[in-house]
């Protein structure tokens, strides 16, 4: 900072001394020549015009001084003193400081001025913008390098041309009306076409800013326009395949557009609204075209519909049928709105519902069905929101915990934990009549207290089914009643993926306690008559053995008898009585 500052105050001293010295020169060489006091106050108010572009107003004001210095020294008499005898030539000399200060002041002024404006012409020159100034009957004044860039025509041939000649000009609207508006509100914005050099045609976004006097007259115009030209070409290109994707898209939504001029009564239909009504490309859509399609049971609507939005302009929402000329049925919603700037013009929309319409009706009926199912069969039905149970397993999945089954199997309490973490959303009638007391409030609780210790494993293998992905899960198992009786039970569940990842179960529960009494009974039974049958071949077997061995008893018995009889005559028969002893020896072994 120093430094620069004695590097300004040297340049400034060295600036006064060689302008001092100057002057000096310039008052001793008029003198010298003999010229009077005006011509060397001429020269030297020039010289001080001169030595003033250089510097401040500081080094005018010196230099001013100095040069009255010198021409009181020279000119002014006594002659080579400083001394005026006069003072004619005190105001003489007064009126030269007075002329050259103000004169200097005012050099410097338009110099300054000068260099605002060529930096201010600099700066329109950086910008990309064409920019020129029109003033009286549009004629070019100004004109920057953008503009020279843009229309090809260098500033000393545009200026003075008229702009709008020169460009070709296609306005927006009259140019009378725009220069009204301008005229009204000192701006004006808009679109404009020009021709530029080589003849091409550009779109350009105009601005023109109006300047006036101090009496307000308009003195010029700056207009400033930027090329738009690639811009709009791709705009347009893509309203092109905007209205290309939107004719597809209104094929796969069903969906047509309209128009509807209410005072003209014309109607205006997209492709597709064709199509949905049934009419060819060709026809000339009316309000009469579109009632001849109508249901006649919503005729009566339809119309007066139309008629309440064609009187208050309010918009239509509203459905309706449409008979086709195969006799099909369609659905049809149709909603539009006045536009905000010509409330006379409706736009809209038509959308075929039919498929719509005819999944609710489906969906309506399968929700019917699956009502009275869900309450008028026998079985016991239970809704279960199990989510939170969920949750349980997932936490142990990410607490490492990579074999649920076992996990679960061997920790029966955290199994429990899941029971009081499922919570029952609906049961039918029946289960109200199997589990509770005729209060249905009673069973929307936790399924813990329904499930004895006896049936936790089966409690958690039907988690295990659902959290695996597996459809369904069934088996026959314990379960308890609101009042603390026990039943045998044959327990469902199923497992639609829609409705897990909801966290919903649907549970059946079959009470088979008499099944399984009866199956004990014939059990029973069956066991009894194995008894009796039993107890039936060895009777059997004891009267096949009696029999066996009665036969060679009695012929021991009958030999026996024979051989006494042989012995007891006169002369007794020893051989045959041998016979007989040797008989009954064989019956005896037979026997055995």
């Amino acid at each position: 900072m120093n430094a620069a500052r004695a590097i300004r105050l040297g340049r400034l001293a060295a600036l006064w001394g060689l302008g001092a010295v100057a002057l000096f020169v310039l008052a001793w060489t008029c003198s010298s020549l003999g010229l009077g006091f005006a011509t060397a106050s001429f020269l030297a108010l020039v010289v001080i015009i001169l030595l003033s572009l250089l510097d401040s107003l500081i080094s005018s004001f010196v230099f001013s001084v100095v040069a009255v210095a010198c021409l009181n020294y020279f000119f002014v008499p006594p002659l080579r003193t400083f001394h005026i005898a006069s003072g004619q030539d005190v105001s003489g000399l007064a009126t030269f400081l007075v002329a050259s200060l103000a004169i200097t002041t005012l050099v410097r002024r338009i110099r300054q001025l000068a260099d605002t404006r060529r930096a201010q012409s600099q700066l329109l020159d950086l910008t990309q913008d064409a920019i020129f100034v029109r003033g009286d009957g549009d004629v070019i004044t100004y004109w920057n390098h953008g503009a020279q860039a843009l229309y090809g025509w260098t500033r000393h041939e545009a200026v003075g041309k008229i702009a709008h000649d020169l460009l070709r000009t296609d306005f927006p609207a009259p140019l009378a009306d725009i220069t009204h508006d301008l005229l009204a509100s000192g701006r004006w914005e808009g679109e404009l076409v020009h021709t530029s050099r080589t003849g091409e045609r550009i779109i350009v976004s105009s601005r023109w800013s109006l300047q006036r006097d101090e009496a307000g007259r308009p003195v010029a115009t700056l207009e400033t326009n930027t090329d738009v030209t690639d811009r709009r070409h791709a705009e347009e290109r893509l309203r092109d395949i905007e209205g290309g994707y939107l004719t597809e898209a209104q094929k796969l939504s069903l969906t047509g557009s309209f128009g509807w001029n209410v005072e003209s009564r014309e109607v205006f239909w997209s492709e597709e609204s064709y199509r949905i009504f049934g009419y060819d490309g060709t026809a000339r859509p009316t309000l009469d075209t579109m009632l001849a399609r109508v249901h006649p049971a919503d005729i009566q609507v339809v119309r007066e519909a139309i008629d309440t939005a064609a009187r208050t302009r309010a918009p239509l929402d509203f459905e309706h049928r449409l008979v086709m000329p195969d006799g099909a049925i369609k659905h049809l919603h149709v909603l539009a709105h006045p536009l905000e700037t010509t409330p006379q013009q409706f736009v809209g929309a038509l959308m075929d519902v039919t498929a719509h319409r005819t999944i609710q009706e489906e969906l309506r009926y399968s929700e019917y069905r699956y009502h009275n199912l869900f309450r008028a069969l026998a079985a016991s039905f239970w809704e279960v929101d199990f989510s939170e149970a969920y949750q349980i397993a997932r936490v142990l999945r990410k607490s490492g915990v990579m074999d649920l089954a076992r996990h679960l199997a061997e920790n029966p309490a955290v199994v429990r934990d899941m029971m009081r973490a499922s919570r029952v959303v609906d049961v039918n009638e029946q289960t109200v009549a199997l589990f509770g007391r005729g209060d249905k409030a009673e069973l929307l609780v936790a399924v813990e207290p329904f499930w004895p210790d006896e049936s936790t494993a089966v409690y958690a293998s039907s988690m295990i089914a659902a959290i695996t992905g597996q459809p369904s899960f069934a088996t026959e198992c314990r379960l308890r009643t609101i009042d603390g009786r026990t039943f045998e039970a044959l327990f469902t569940a199923c497992f639609p993926p829609e409705s897990v990842a909801d966290g919903r179960l649907l549970i059946g529960v079959i009470d088979i306690s008499a099944r399984v009494r009866a199956q004990e009974k014939l059990q029973q039974v069956q066991s009894e008559f194995a008894h009796a049958a039993r107890v039936s071949m060895l009777g059997e077997l004891t009267a096949s053995i009696a029999h066996e061995v009665n036969q060679p008893l009695a012929a021991i018995n009958t030999n026996a008898s024979a051989a006494l009889r042989w012995l007891d005559r006169g002369e007794p028969d020893v051989a045959e009585v041998r016979t007989l002893a040797a008989r009954i020896i064989a019956d005896s072994a037979r026997a055995s």
